[in-house]
């Protein structure tokens, strides 16, 4: 279903710098149900590559299993913004409501959320107010909101999105919070020295010694596992096994715990590997899988999303090893430039950081509207959240010392 759309609201201004981009040229449209779904599998491919920052999460090997499988009630809305029928931008959304704080808000998020990592704004830099479209669009969603909230955005993108809104949309406030720190390390010819000269003598001294302990333990075998279409099935089911005995099925939040989550990435290992863009790194010890690394590649760059091992085996440091596999293999592969961690945490780094100090920073940006709810989330964020945390620090001492 296309919802139609006024034209203030969608229809393109001249833009000093781009004379051509006049009104009628841009047209900004909403698309669901299933034209939705065909706005995520026509063009998308030729968009993500005209844009730089785009990253897997824009792609449709992630956008299209999320359709499927992750919505969760929710209302697929994609925006798409075409200059002269071109496709220049898109911003992929689900719709709904939620409870946040106790109050039951009306939310757009990203499609993917929250398993997507760091993701771009698509639009095309050969639309030059292709931006401006997408925000105005985006503000004037045809459902009723209270919040848009979208995470991991870069900071590029967030500069431009809050000095665009603060001008154009004085009702909209804006909060935006550090969320993430990606840790990035160039190999190939896009490093400056070769990675072992990187290498800091902790570093080097940790995973010397992690595979002397690894040897004493029994034969080892570590092997990389691409292209397999063909054993998707008993893979996924291998290491959502791993991922179930470790910490994150404790805790419940692996991506391969059973239901959605799960079927969402089976979809997408399948798809990353019938395209040949998954690492899929696997450590057995004594022929027994015991830990495993799962890399996709995009962009001239592999990710190190997800990790797990056999609570046992953690005296082994099988996640460190096999990150220096793939940093070793990264290195020697024409077709890579970097690794990249995707994500990481600000207060505990990812384990990438041994290995360099290049990051990127990723943020969360929420939009709140001007509603009683969207006031009342603003408020709470921005006034209220602070003054909690303020209050829980400074109380934090007297528990100590009373449990002394």
């Amino acid at each position: 279903m296309q919802v139609p759309a006024t034209r203030r609201e969608f229809e393109g201004t001249p833009s000093p710098s781009a004379p051509d981009d006049g009104p009628g040229n841009v047209l900004a449209q909403w698309h669901t149900g299933t034209d939705a779904v065909r706005c995520l599998s026509e063009n998308l491919d030729q968009l993500v590559s005209a844009c730089p920052d785009a990253t897997l999460f824009n792609s449709r090997e992630w956008l299209l299993p999320a359709a499927e499988y992750l919505l969760a009630g929710r209302k697929l809305m994609v925006l798409t913004i075409r200059d002269r029928d071109a496709l220049v931008g898109m911003v992929p959304l689900t719709w709904g409501t939620e409870w946040l704080a106790g109050i039951r808000v009306r939310t757009l998020r990203y499609l993917g959320y929250p398993y997507s990592d760091r993701i771009a704004l698509l639009v095309s830099p050969a639309c030059k107010s292709g931006f401006a479209e997408l925000v105005d669009a985006m503000l004037a969603c045809p459902e009723p909101w209270d919040l848009i909230m979208l995470d991991e955005v870069l900071g590029s993108d967030v500069d431009r999105f809050t000095q665009y809104v603060s001008r154009h949309a004085s009702g909209t406030r804006i909060r935006v919070r550090h969320c993430a720190r990606s840790p990035i390390l160039p190999v190939g010819d896009a490093a400056d020295v070769a990675v072992e000269q990187q290498y800091s003598s902790s570093l080097r001294t940790r995973l010397r010694r992690a595979r002397k302990k690894q040897v004493a333990s029994g034969k080892v075998e570590i092997r990389c596992v691409r292209g397999a279409v063909e054993d998707c099935d008993a893979l996924v089911a291998a290491i959502a096994e791993i991922e179930g005995i470790s910490w994150k099925g404790d805790e419940g939040v692996g991506v391969f715990r059973p239901g959605p989550r799960r079927d969402f990435f089976s979809e997408v290992t399948r798809g990353l590997f019938a395209r040949d863009r998954l690492d899929l790194w696997l450590m057995h010890l004594d022929a027994k899988l015991i830990a495993y690394r799962w890399q996709p590649r995009f962009g001239g760059a592999v990710l190190d999303y997800n990790f797990a091992h056999l609570p046992a085996v953690g005296a082994l440091s099988p996640g460190r090893v096999l990150l220096d596999e793939a940093v070793q293999a990264a290195a020697r592969d024409p077709d890579l430039d970097r690794v990249d961690a995707s994500r990481g945490s600000i207060s505990r780094p990812h384990l990438l950081s041994d290995w360099t100090t290049e990051y990127l920073d990723q943020y969360a940006l929420w939009l709140a509207n001007a509603t009683a709810r969207g006031a009342l989330m603003h408020f709470l964020a921005v006034r209220v959240n602070p003054w909690v945390r303020r209050l829980r620090h400074r109380e934090r001492p007297s528990v100590v010392e009373a449990s002394a």
